[in-house]
């Protein structure tokens, strides 16, 4: 167990270490029903245009990808992480 204070690794590291490299090297099902989630749309590319200024990330990915982004502020500070997929041309 680590003592307070420490930059020492807690006594769960190695079990979480494992989880990740079999996460990693196969295939892993995660409950994300508890996040919240949005689907925006428009009838042009406003939404797209609109994430890339909210978006630490380019977005503009094809359709079926997801990028994993940070959310800035008016001033750039970071306000949250999130996850983007692209559903469709202007989805």
């Amino acid at each position: 167990m680590s003592k307070q204070g420490s930059f020492g690794k807690a006594r769960w590291f190695n079990t979480v270490k494992k989880e990740y490299n079999a996460c990693r090297r196969g295939v892993a099902v995660i409950d994300m029903t508890s996040f919240t989630k949005y689907e925006l749309k428009s009838a042009n590319r406003s939404v797209v245009d609109f994430l890339q200024t909210l978006c630490s990330n380019n977005i503009d990915k094809p359709i079926g990808s997801v990028v994993h982004t940070g959310m800035l502020n008016d001033s750039g500070g970071y306000e949250n992480d999130c996850s983007v997929v692209r559903l469709g041309e202007y989805q």
